[in-house]
């Protein structure tokens, strides 16, 4: 399969990113942007800060999953995995939307003479291309174009346990880093509550199809999500569309931008691994303590304080 540069660096850097750490902790909740970003018009390394600044925070605030555990959570989030080939398949899907989105958005304002895209911006954008309701429970419904298909209903869970992977903020930047390349193609910068949206959009859509291809797989007895499935149930949502060819980019355009761009990722994960194996390590440390002075201890321990803070200093 032949992909663009920024893909094949978005699926590289996914892969090298998230190798290094192997704990499960439980799922959380998403963060939600609290501050301001500023996005400096015509700079692209601007841009690519306020999408790696999300995924510092969110992967800080969480913990930077490796990549089995991120490839386990869409495998068997309703039940099928999927083959290596639907899920690179499932990125340029994902690139293809956001890059229509971001045109739209960046033609409309162009015309009001603004060079940021901000939150409704955006949202307008998507919204040309589809809409969900969401409820006071959080449950999100979404109507497919396709006759036949029934409506199909998203679980607040289901949603809160997908936001924990920084999948989306990836395919942003990864077509960030396409638009970079590729002199024809012009992205205004998104703001981070711009940013924040396509996410929110791009996880719902691509739990719907996740969900729609899990409904097909079974109905075809396969035991995996395969790249044409996947595509059929991407197709249930978006008319398929003729394919263009990958535009033949220049990799010697802002290679000092590209440089930083790796190297703020790569501070971004290891800040978020220190963040997170700190506290992993105190915890457990703690819970080994407590369970042996509670349970298996046949002789009294010093259970001081002191002797515990000792203790946890030798081994942290």
């Amino acid at each position: 399969m032949k992909c663009s540069l920024g893909t094949r660096v978005f699926i590289h850097t996914l892969c090298f990113s998230l190798a290094l750490n192997f704990s499960v902790p439980a799922l959380a909740e998403t963060v939600t942007p609290t501050m301001a970003q500023s996005v400096v018009p015509n700079d692209p390394l601007s841009a690519a800060n306020c999408v790696l600044d999300l995924m510092k925070e969110l992967e800080s605030a969480r913990d930077a999953k490796c990549y089995a555990t991120a490839n386990r959570l869409e495998n068997y989030m309703y039940g099928t995995s999927l083959t290596s080939e639907a899920r690179f398949r499932k990125s340029e899907l994902q690139k293809d939307l956001l890059k229509r989105v971001w045109i739209d958005a960046t033609a409309a304002i162009s015309k009001e003479k603004r060079s940021v895209i901000m939150r409704e911006d955006a949202e307008k954008a998507f919204q040309n291309y589809f809409k969900y309701q969401k409820d006071d429970e959080g449950f999100v419904r979404l109507k497919s174009p396709m006759e036949g298909v029934e409506d199909i209903e998203l679980e607040p869970r289901d949603l809160r346990h997908y936001a924990t992977i920084a999948y989306a903020f990836r395919a942003i930047l990864s077509l960030q880093q396409d638009a970079m390349l590729d002199p024809d193609l012009t992205l205004l910068p998104l703001d981070r509550g711009a940013s924040d949206l396509m996410r929110e959009y791009l996880d719902v859509i691509t739990l719907a199809v996740l969900n729609l291809s899990n409904q097909i797989s079974i109905d075809q007895n396969s035991q995996e999500i395969t790249k044409d499935i996947f595509e059929s149930g991407w197709n249930a949502f978006f008319a398929p569309k003729v394919k263009v060819a990958h535009p033949d980019l220049d990799p010697t355009r802002h290679r000092a931008d590209f440089q930083k761009i790796l190297e703020t990722l790569i501070d971004g994960k290891l800040a978020a691994y220190s963040k997170y194996n700190a506290h992993e390590k105190y915890d457990m440390v703690q819970k080994e303590l407590d369970f042996v002075e509670k349970n298996w201890a046949r002789y009294p321990i010093d259970g001081s304080t002191a002797f515990k803070k000792s203790l946890i200093r030798d081994h942290v």
